[in-house]
């Protein structure tokens, strides 16, 4: 699989559809991997998160979530990186084939409205479990009776909607404890796929601003994360635009 070394992240140059055939052939073969929905947020909070930073580079798949990694990926490599995001991603594993899914994370609220949501579009999906653990840090027995619940679902799929980077620490430490082939963290998916959350309409999808629909539905909460990592990614951005413009070596690897 080609990938491309955005500021240390590797970033999967692939579309929608050969990531949808690159999990189905971890629950084929039974493996335990896990898969990142990465976006700004995530690359710029892992400069000074060793453990996040490893555990992204630990991924069997780190898919380009957010707009300005796809476009960044893309100059580096010279060549077009697909977006895909995690909302894509939920709707297209949920669709045809039966899989089995699991949903950890968020409240019980927006979990049980997911659930809903699943069963009435897509009747093929098959949801085995849904839980909402506590947003505080678990204790080694509560942890391990989290698996062990996880485990007894049988989930072909578990989806972690613990947020960024608690969902990415939490799927490294756990993947090899995990019976399910295929682990993948999603952040505020459940929210837009239950409903609790209306996505961005599809133009400001398309253009990349997104990020801008969000910031201005929550702007409490996201304001900082937004002006402070954007702006620090686009800070770091220009040297590797310059660098792939004059030909410097890339750190695109296949």
């Amino acid at each position: 699989m080609s990938t491309v070394d955005v500021f240390d992240v590797p970033i999967a140059a692939i579309g929608l559809k050969k990531a949808v055939e690159t999990i189905d052939s971890w629950i084929e073969q039974r493996e335990h991997a896990y898969a990142c929905l990465v976006n700004v947020h995530l690359v710029e909070t892992a400069r000074s998160s060793t453990p996040l930073r490893v555990a992204l580079c630990d991924a069997a798949l780190n898919l380009p979530d957010g707009a300005p990694v796809a476009w960044l990926a893309g100059r580096i490599s010279r060549s077009r990186v697909p977006r895909v995001t995690g909302s894509d991603l939920f709707a297209a594993l949920c669709a045809g084939v039966r899989r089995r899914h699991f949903f950890l994370g968020s409240t019980p609220e927006t979990l049980q409205s997911l659930v809903e949501a699943v069963h009435r579009e897509f009747p093929d999906a098959e949801v085995c479990g849904a839980e909402s653990p506590p947003s505080r840090p678990l204790s080694v027995r509560e942890s391990g009776e989290l698996v062990e619940r996880v485990n007894e679902a049988g989930a072909d799929i578990v989806w972690v909607g613990l947020g960024a980077p608690r969902q990415e620490l939490w799927m490294r430490a756990n993947r090899e404890r995990l019976r399910a082939p295929a682990l993948i963290g999603v952040g505020a998916v459940f929210d837009f796929a239950s409903g609790t959350r209306r996505r961005a309409p599809r133009w400001l999808q398309r253009i990349g601003l997104e990020w801008a629909y969000r910031l201005g539905t929550e702007p409490r909460r996201l304001w900082r994360r937004y002006l402070v990592t954007n702006t620090s990614f686009l800070v770091h951005t220009v040297p590797s635009v310059v660098g792939a413009s004059l030909g410097w070596k890339s750190r695109a690897t296949a």
